[in-house]
């Protein structure tokens, strides 16, 4: 097994944290990037998990709106 170094260390708990909820800006200052492009190009692995948890949110809000029997705008 090879050894872990501290980058591959920090580089997975930045991704554990990206994958997991945490919005990019928080990742980014936690990483002491000036910018979230760095770990978005970096840290983010699940673009297919991050991607089913907003089409559910966008479900969660159709939802509620059907339950508030809200129409369209006119």
């Amino acid at each position: 097994m090879p050894p872990i170094t501290f980058h591959k260390l920090r580089s997975s708990c930045l991704t554990y944290l990206a994958n997991n909820g945490t919005d990019l800006f928080t990742v980014a200052k936690v990483a002491g990037h000036s910018n979230t492009q760095t770990a978005e190009k970096y840290y983010v692995d699940g673009y297919d998990s991050n991607k089913a948890v907003a089409a559910s949110t966008f479900d969660k809000l159709d939802d509620l709106v059907k339950k508030a029997n809200i129409n369209e705008l006119q």
